[in-house]
């Protein structure tokens, strides 16, 4: 699934969809290994869109709030690819009610968390 980069509209609407959809949605199997698709991670909502399609698959689960990772996620190992995208992106528009979380601030909440975080 590619995400709209225009604006964030699409990406919000697709993150709240996926939290609805929680049924059926696999377990996080810890020690697992999960591959992030970063290549359209540009901000926080495409964060967490491409985390929940990594963990539970196409059009499940948010993965988490931004930067709120509970102990489910100890042991995982999350193979970031094309991290270089939101290590650009993230944290840098414009405010809209709150700071956007940057991308050393994600990354130290997954590692806080107990993830094994692979930048590729």
């Amino acid at each position: 699934m590619r995400y709209e980069l225009r604006g964030c509209e699409p990406r919000g609407e697709w993150l709240r969809q996926a939290a609805r959809r929680p049924r059926g949605a696999p377990e996080i199997i810890p020690e697992g290994t999960y591959d992030l698709d970063g290549t359209d991670v540009v901000d926080e909502t495409s964060f967490l869109c491409a985390l929940g399609e990594a963990v539970y698959g196409p059009g499940r689960g948010s993965g988490a709030e931004a930067g709120v990772f509970g102990e489910e996620w100890a042991g995982v190992t999350l193979v970031w690819h094309r991290a270089d995208v939101a290590r650009a992106c993230l944290g840098v528009q414009p405010w809209r009610g709150r700071r956007p979380a940057t991308f050393p601030e994600l990354a130290d909440a997954l590692r806080k968390a107990g993830v094994r975080l692979v930048l590729d």
